[in-house]
């Protein structure tokens, strides 16, 4: 159960990691269209607009927060991979190690325990 878990979560990780290649294609994609403009008009804009200097520093600025979140997002993705089963349910539980193997120690002992009573009761 906690495998599928885990690769739907690794499936959505996947998923936000193209979707933001994806969006970092276009992104580049406009970039190319935007540098095949003829420079002299592009000058002329800039010395009629300022906000043009801007918009171009917000998509640049825009990039790089993208190509950062995607590169964060491939990080985790392989931190996800080298884990096993048992080190990814303590990432999603919010509590010390301990404490999990001790809690998963009583709940093996009271399965052992129901099952034993059910046979004698039987």
């Amino acid at each position: 159960m906690n495998d599928n878990m885990d690769g739907k979560g690794l499936a959505a990780l996947k998923g936000k990691a193209e979707s933001m290649r994806e969006e970092l294609k276009n992104t580049e994609t406009e970039d190319c269209v935007t540098a095949s403009e003829d420079s002299s008009e592009m000058e002329a804009s800039r010395k009629e607009n300022p906000e043009n200097m801007e918009t171009e520093n917000d998509s640049d600025e825009e990039r790089r927060r993208l190509e950062e979140e995607n590169e964060a997002l491939r990080k985790e993705l392989e931190l996800m991979r080298e884990k096993n089963v048992k080190e990814r349910i303590y990432d999603h539980v919010h509590v010390s190690v301990r404490t999990m193997d001790i809690f998963i120690g009583i709940m093996v002992v009271l399965f052992i325990a129901v099952i034993v009573i059910g046979l004698i009761n039987k």
